[in-house]
């Protein structure tokens, strides 16, 4: 034994016995100015005082109990082998602590003496001997280590590393952290668990109590290893139980769950099986209590504590409002209540906390930089009054280089600490890296999912994928993508899968300063899809600096589906379904009955369902009377599922207007509106719909709100042109489709309406050659041909108006009564055309919908049975 440490180990048995005043002269008198001497003494008088320093509420909860009965008090100054008790430090739930000296090695230890019912136990003993071991293989600096598990006179105790310090359940009680401390300690926790999962070794019981930091803000974690020991004596004494799956059923069986409530995992308290990620949640708890000073989960009673743990989502970004929002998405993450969408290592999140460190210092340091410039002092040249100028010189530009720097920070600060929040945005299609172009579903679905996420946000403004997905490839000019979508921020992406392992790069642009806001590289499972998605568009929001309401939170990582496989093969249903044609859409009703099969509660699966059958009906492929049943039950099941989808109540709202019900289809047009201010199809469909019912001024704005969502698609600008054609408004009309078919000479749709509005002015050559257009890109459909014979009828050329309506007599195809009565009456026979108008009453021929505007039907409306016909339809008023 070395003089230093005998002369400490005497002072301090002295110091222990004198009240606080006496030890003070006392140590005044016998270390005189030996400081290292004092400072050493006073640590260790100080450590045995502190009994939080080693002692922790009860690691096991109502299990420790059972295991407290039997008094293990120790004398100061009697041995336990080699180790010589220096003081009592506390009791806990696991039993006695003590400061004990380790006369072999010359250094303070802590003792822990282990309850009876395990010392005296075989078995236990042989279970704490392994423990010891694979805790002993624990060597990191921020792990309070375990020496060894020893025994003597039948009495089994653990020798673990003295600590110096207060738990940091102290801490917190007594003062507030800032940023800086709070990462520090978190980087060294996270670190710590790093290497202890990385040798199969999980805590359980990671807390504030369990956590010693020093004067120098050193952190240890304490009791690595205990609660598996209780956890085992459990399984050895109910028959060696040897799954981790049923130790968890014994736990919860008996009332008895490991760890300690406020800080356990979802997993933990429901007795699932647990592995390292529950450790990232409990430090993810002590995260969020370091940075708002509050308990997350602590309620009055337990109870309601596992009710909060299992169901309480915190709204980080308004109780964490001033932290970065890297760390609070690093905050969030770990709080994951599904253990998938958590940081999956401990590593992962070490890697997250040191980035979000070093943001901080850098940004700390630029401030440095601006402080430094704004206060330089200029010193003057030598050499006289010859230099006079030159110092004036120096000094002039020695001012402007400090103006400069002072700018740039200032400009770096202003931009992206104190920016404003951006309000637009555009996603483009995720490019897709791996080569495989039976991967285009994925990154295709995976940005439109983050796109209608983002879209959830009525403060923020999100371009439709109609728009946004005109951009595939590289974007060489990101000002000129923004100016077109009218947008000021622009968020891209790369999707690359080998195998089961998922890379996606994503970053976000603020084009205005053709600046990068945000970039980040997701390396996970193929399975976590899913999860991935719902980070993305989180972080963007983030990003934006929006300010999201609780309510928007859960919006916008709400989780439609917990199984990935069901959510690909619903995205590859999606996919399908937008490349269009009846094979293709017939092979999506197939995909998303799959995904049915695998997730029945799966509400946008079923919403694709009747997107699917609408789309059959539309094409003529499917009957109404099998297809419009079906397109409504799958609806049905979706809204019961999911009242908040806005793409349901459009689906609806369609199912309703095409049974002629219009107060209940404008409710439902409304509400898709309400629930996505961002949904561009709601506010198209809808705009139809006012023209419909009479509303043309209505429907133009409407129309107009679309296309400041969706500025690319010329359906739109063609629907605008066909809402003028039925408000008789044809100049306008014309040249609003004529800049249509412009754009997109191969939009069938756009010369079908230019028709119509030609016909209205007279201009029958012109109609002709629309129709003939329209015909040579898409073939001769049943409405096309009407039209066209329409034209002939009203020009004078009667006999090709005759041809063309003995090719509808005989034809195969579906032949709408309702457009076929506007043939019918441009012919002059209005007897014919007012029965089949009552056909397509009986019928509820879609195109019936436009009677009350249909310039086609004019010669008609004087007719009473006409007017009877518009009061059955719905349109009269």
């Amino acid at each position: 034994m070395s003089a230093q440490w005998q002369k400490v180990k005497e002072i301090l048995q002295s110091a222990l016995e004198l009240s606080s005043y006496e030890r003070e002269q006392f140590l005044d008198k016998v270390c005189g100015d030996d400081e290292s001497l004092r400072r050493e003494v006073e640590t260790l008088l100080a450590s045995s005082e502190n009994v939080g320093s080693f002692m922790e509420q009860p690691a096991i909860g109502e299990v420790a109990e059972m295991f407290v009965g039997t008094e293990n008090n120790l004398q100061i100054g009697e041995s336990l082998n080699h180790y010589r008790i220096l003081s009592h430090l506390g009791a806990g739930g696991m039993g006695e602590v003590y400061l004990a000296e380790d006369t072999k090695l010359n250094r303070f230890v802590a003792l822990k003496l282990l309850p009876q019912s395990l010392s005296s136990d075989q078995d236990a003993n042989r279970l704490l001997l392994r423990e010891a071991q694979a805790a002993a293989t624990l060597d990191h600096p921020h792990i309070c280590q375990i020496h060894e598990i020893a025994e003597m006179d039948g009495r089994s105790f653990i020798v673990m590393q003295f600590c110096e310090g207060e738990t940091l359940a102290e801490k917190l009680e007594r003062e507030t952290f800032n940023l800086r401390e709070t990462l520090d300690l978190a980087i060294q926790i996270a670190d710590a668990l790093a290497n202890a999962h990385s040798n199969h070794v999980i805590h359980r019981d990671i807390k504030p109590a369990n956590i010693i930091v020093n004067k120098q803000g050193q952190a240890k974690i304490l009791d690595f290893g205990l609660a598996t020991i209780i956890a085992e004596k459990l399984n050895l004494e109910s028959g060696n139980v040897e799954s981790e799956a049923e130790t968890a059923q014994l736990l919860s069986a008996a009332n008895m769950i490991i760890g300690t409530a406020p800080y356990m995992s979802p997993e933990q308290v429901c007795g699932k099986p647990l592995d390292a990620r529950t450790d990232i949640f409990s430090l993810g708890v002590l995260l969020y209590e370091m940075l708002s000073g509050k308990q997350l989960f602590n309620r009055e009673s337990h109870a309601e504590t596992i009710s909060a743990v299992l169901n309480y989502e915190p709204p980080i970004a308004k109780t964490l409002a001033d932290t970065p929002t890297k760390l609070q998405r690093i905050v969030r993450k770990s709080l994951a209540k599904d253990k998938e969408k958590r940081y999956q290592t401990a590593k992962d999140l070490l890697v997250d906390l040191k980035d979000a460190r070093q943001e901080i210092q850098n940004a700390k340091a630029k401030t440095q930089i601006l402080e430094a410039n704004s206060t330089a002092e200029i010193k003057p040249l030598e050499g006289g009054t010859q230099n006079l100028y030159k110092r004036r010189k120096f000094a002039a530009l020695a001012a402007l280089a400090t103006f400069v720097v002072a700018l740039a920070v200032v400009g770096y600060f202003a931009y992206f600490a104190s920016r404003p929040p951006i309000t637009s945005v555009a996603v483009l299609p995720f490019q897709n890296a791996s080569g495989d172009a039976s991967l285009d579903y994925l990154s295709d679905g995976l940005s439109e999912s983050v796109i209608d996420r983002l879209s959830q946000l009525p403060q923020l403004k999100v371009i439709a994928r109609s728009s946004s997905f005109k951009y595939r490839g590289e974007i060489t000019d990101v000002q000129d993508v923004a100016n077109k979508l009218g947008v000021r921020a622009i968020v891209m992406g790369k999707v690359d899968q080998r195998g089961d392992n998922l890379s996606i790069r994503v970053e976000m642009v603020d084009a205005s300063k053709n600046k990068q806001l945000w970039g980040e590289q997701y390396n996970r499972k193929a399975a976590d899809a899913l999860a991935v998605q719902q980070e993305i568009a989180q972080t963007v929001s983030e990003e934006l600096r929006l300010k999201l309401t609780e309510a928007q939170e859960q919006q916008i990582t709400k989780q439609f589906t917990n199984n990935p496989q069901a959510y690909r093969i619903y995205l590859n249903g999606v996919f399908l379904r937008r490349k269009g044609g009846t094979e293709n859409v017939k092979k999506s009703l197939e995909y998303q009955n799959q995904a049915l099969a695998l997730d029945p509660n799966f509400a946008l699966a079923y919403t694709e369902v009747a997107r699917g059958y609408n789309n059959l009906v539309l094409n003529g492929v499917l009957d109404p009377k099998e297809g419009k049943p079906k397109a409504r039950a799958a609806i049905e099941k979706a809204l019961e599922l999911d009242e908040t989808l806005a793409e349901v109540h459009l689906a609806l709202a369609r199912i309703k207007r095409d049974e002629l019900d219009w107060m209940g289809a404008e409710r439902d047009y409304k509400r898709a509106i309400e629930l996505n201010l961002n949904l561009a199809d709601a506010y198209q469909a809808y705009s139809v719909y006012l023209v419909q019912v009479g509303r043309t001024d209505e429907a133009l704005t409407e129309i107009e709100r679309a296309q400041e969502l969706d500025p690319l698609r010329i359906a739109l600008k063609t629907t605008e042109g066909n809402i003028l054609y039925f408000a008789r408004r044809y100049d306008e009309a014309i040249q609003k489709l004529q800049d249509a078919v412009e754009k997109e000479p191969d939009n069938t749709i756009s010369h079908y309406y230019l028709g119509y509005a030609y016909i209205a002015k007279g201009q029958y050559a012109e109609a002709i050659s629309s129709f003939q257009l329209a015909i040579k890109i898409n073939g001769e459909t049943t409405s096309t041909l009407i039209y066209l014979g329409q034209t002939y009828a009203k020009s004078g050329k009667r006999d090709e108006a005759l041809v063309i309506l003995n090719k509808l007599k005989t034809t195969e195809k579906y032949v709408s009564p309702a457009e076929l009565a506007i043939l019918y009456t441009a012919l002059g026979d209005k007897e014919k055309a007012l029965e089949l108008l009552e056909q397509a009453y009986a019928a509820r021929d879609l195109q019936l919908q436009f009677l009350k505007v249909e310039p086609g039907y004019d010669a008609l409306r004087e007719d009473p049975r006409f007017q009877d016909l518009l009061r059955h339809v719905g349109l009269a008023q």
